[in-house]
This record gives C-alpha cells, sequence and structure tokens, in this order.
C-alpha cells in the first residue's frame, strides 16, 4: 500500500545493508517492491539485482485457450511494469488481473482455516467465472496459499509463481559474472526491521524450520 518513494527510501535501506554483508547480488522477493524500484535500484547500485515480477511469458506458454488470471496486490496490477509485461507477451490473450491485497495480511497473520477458503471463493468469484485454464500468483506471499487456490480453481488450472524463473536467473547472474559459490553446504541469516519474535513464527509456520533472527 506504500507510495513508490516511500518503497524506494526502504529499498535503499535493505539495499545497502546486504552491501554491508559483502553480498554478490540481490534478490527483491517482492512484485510489488519489484514494479515500483528495480530500476531505479538498478542505476543507484552496481551490483546485480534480480527481481520478481508475474510470470506471464509462462503463462501465455502453457494457456490452452487463451484465458489468464493474474492475483497480486493493486500497486502490481496498476503499475506500468505489469502493463508492458502483458502488452509484450499476451496482447492476443485475455489475461483477467484480480488484486487482493487483503490476502498479504492473512498470510502475514497466520491465519489459513477453513473461513480463508470460504472467503476466498467469495473474493474470486468472479475470475473464477473467466474459465480461465492458468493463474499467475503475482504475490510471493501467495505462493503459501497454493494449495487454497487449487481446490478453488480446480485441477484443470495450472498455477504458477515466481520461486523457479528466480533460482534460474540467480542461477545465471553468477555464473555468467564468474562469482558463483563452489558447491558446498549452505547457511542461512534472517534480519527483519520488525519484530524478531513475528518473522520467526512466520517462518516456522510457513517453512517449517526454527531459525534465529536479528532485528535490525
Amino acid at each position: 500500500t506504500k507510495n513508490q518513494q516511500a518503497l524506494l527510501k526502504i529499498m535503499r535501506r535493505n539495499v545497502e545493508f546486504l552491501l554491508k554483508k559483502r553480498v554478490k547480488v540481490v534478490v527483491i522477493a517482492c512484485n510489488t517492491a519489484t514494479v515500483s524500484t528495480l530500476a531505479e535500484l538498478r542505476e543507484l547500485y552496481a551490483i546485480p539485482i534480480v527481481g520478481t515480477v508475474p510470470v506471464i511469458k509462462k503463462a501465455v506458454e502453457l494457456t490452452k485457450n487463451g484465458r489468464i488470471g493474474v492475483i497480486s496486490t493493486l500497486a502490481t496490477s496498476k503499475s506500468t511494469y505489469q502493463k508492458n509485461l502483458i502488452a509484450r507477451f499476451a496482447s492476443d490473450k485475455k489475461v483477467f488481473e484480480s488484486p487482493q491485497d487483503w490476502l498479504v495480511r492473512r498470510v502475514e497473520n497466520l491465519k489459513r482455516n477453513s473461513q480463508l477458503i470460504s472467503t476466498l471463493n467469495e473474493k474470486l468469484r468472479n475470475l473464477k467465472n473467466q474459465k480461465i485454464d492458468v493463474l499467475v500468483l503475482g504475490c510471493t506471499h501467495f505462493s503459501f496459499l497454493r494449495p487454497h487456490f487449487k481446490k478453488i480453481f480446480g485441477r484443470q488450472v495450472a498455477v504458477l509463481d515466481s520461486a523457479g524463473a528466480i533460482a534460474r536467473q540467480v542461477k545465471r547472474v553468477l555464473t555468467n559474472n564468474s562469482i558463483i559459490a563452489p558447491k558446498h553446504r549452505p547457511s542461512y541469516e534472517f534480519f527483519t526491521t520488525g519484530k524478531k519474535e513475528m518473522l520467526a513464527k512466520q517462518i516456522q509456520v510457513l517453512l517449517h524450520r526454527k531459525v534465529s533472527v536479528t532485528q535490525i
């Protein structure tokens, strides 16, 4: 819900924090932050920066009836970036956009009960009626609700997110810049500008891992 300038200020702070950690590449794991700040961040910093955007191109490759649904935040849906993606890759398809900002808060609050299915059914009724055969999850929060979307739209609808595309792009960037690490067991560090207890709980519930989180 933040405007572009507020997001850019936050993202600059985050990138500069990561640069102090001597990272080799930065991934913006958020569609809204990507479509709002990626171009500016790439101008400001020399480090490779990989963004997250709805996988419209992949959806076009998979659709059989030419009807694609995109669920995202309102900011992503309204962005020039997403409009350009649709114009570039899906100009001959029917793309139905469905902003669902409320769902971000529901994921962060860890509320994934039976009532959520009922609410989703109601909120997505119009999109379901469009007879799409591919659903694009244009927000990284929504990947945690993939089983819910599959249940609502049915097995005949492919549900896509950006995770695989991002992983492949990061590997390409590291390989092309000759900075990919030799194979070894990875380690992880978690930082938050919010409440560390909340993030630790979210990671435990959503990723099934107990981790230590540092507040910055």
